[in-house]
């Protein structure tokens, strides 16, 4: 997926996303940039090692987020700066 893949495709309404044993790279999780009324993310099982800031950009109705499993080693001070 590419950035804004969703916004892209017109998918601006999306409220869930669940992933599970699918691989995505770091940059590739820009994908979820501007979905402004995604409440719930779940990315399991996809080997994230770094969260980067921007990630998260305009993705501000998120309530739930779950990245449990992954192996995360390094995250930002403001990697989750556009949550509110």
């Amino acid at each position: 997926m590419e950035k804004d893949a969703f916004v892209s495709r017109g998918l601006t309404e999306l409220e869930e996303f669940v992933a599970k044993f699918i691989r995505l790279a770091t940059r590739e999780l820009g994908a979820f940039n501007g979905l402004t009324k995604l409440k719930i993310l779940i990315l399991r099982y996809k080997e994230i090692r770094e969260i980067i800031p921007g990630i998260f950009e305009n993705v501000r109705s998120l309530e739930y987020l779950d990245l449990d499993p992954n192996i995360i080693q390094h995250l930002q001070v403001d990697v989750f700066s556009g949550l509110t």
